[in-house]
């Protein structure tokens, strides 16, 4: 299953003809807390934290908003004020990170 998802992410990568930029978080939420690292292409990446390995692409991204889609099921989250704080919402709950 992993194989095959690094092999799908790394052809939208190409695909997408985009920088590849690495990614880090942290979150709390309805789960409980995760930490992920990861890569991102345009709108498109992948992940992999304490919860599994995730990919999926933002439908809408703008620089407050994001809503996407992708192996943990549809999300959106927003911006907080000006600082690096996100509130995420979506098929498995709550989340508040960075």
């Amino acid at each position: 299953m992993m194989t095959r998802l690094l092999a799908v992410f790394a052809v939208l990568m190409l695909a997408n003809c985009q920088p590849v930029k690495p990614t880090a978080g942290a979150s709390v939420g309805s789960t409980g807390p995760d930490a992920r690292v990861g890569a991102k292409s345009g709108r498109v990446g992948v992940s992999a934290g304490t919860d599994g390995v995730n990919a999926g692409v933002n439908v809408v991204q703008t620089e407050n908003v994001s809503v996407g889609v992708g192996t943990g099921g549809v999300g959106a989250s927003a911006k907080v004020g000006n600082g690096p704080v996100r509130v995420g919402w979506g098929l498995g709950g709550w989340r508040i990170g960075i």
